[in-house]
């Protein structure tokens, strides 16, 4: 997948780059630095793609894995945390982006009717 410290990924469109850090299923929370530095270039669909993956409803899921079970509590949680965080800040964007599509503030009404099915908080 990488070549001298991902620098293959990196290459890559960010579009490109997500499709293959999803692809590895719970191996793409060890990729969360790099879906942080793409945000910012992903369109709404990767951003709500990416929003989905990394819900932290999704934790129990994650906790499952295959791998889980080899890797220490403290790692583990740490992971959780940078999911979480890069959930957090994916949704951040995604809302900046529909407020500005829209025109509207990000409190109001337009932005909280498209956000709520997909996140229901």
């Amino acid at each position: 997948m990488s070549c001298s410290g991902g620098v293959f990924l990196r290459c890559m469109q960010p579009s490109d780059q997500l499709d293959i850090i999803l692809s590895l299923k719970e191996n793409a929370a060890a990729h969360v630095y790099d879906i942080l530095l793409i945000l910012p270039y992903l369109d709404e669909q990767r951003l709500k793609q990416t929003i989905r993956h990394f819900d932290p409803r999704n934790a129990a899921a994650r906790a499952a894995a295959p791998n889980a079970a080899a890797t220490p509590a403290d790692v583990r949680e740490k992971r959780d945390e940078e999911c979480t965080e890069l959930f957090l800040t994916a949704l951040v964007v995604l809302l900046a982006r529909m407020r500005d599509a829209a025109g509207v503030e990000i409190g109001s009404p337009t932005v909280a009717r498209k956000i709520a099915p997909m996140v229901r908080l």
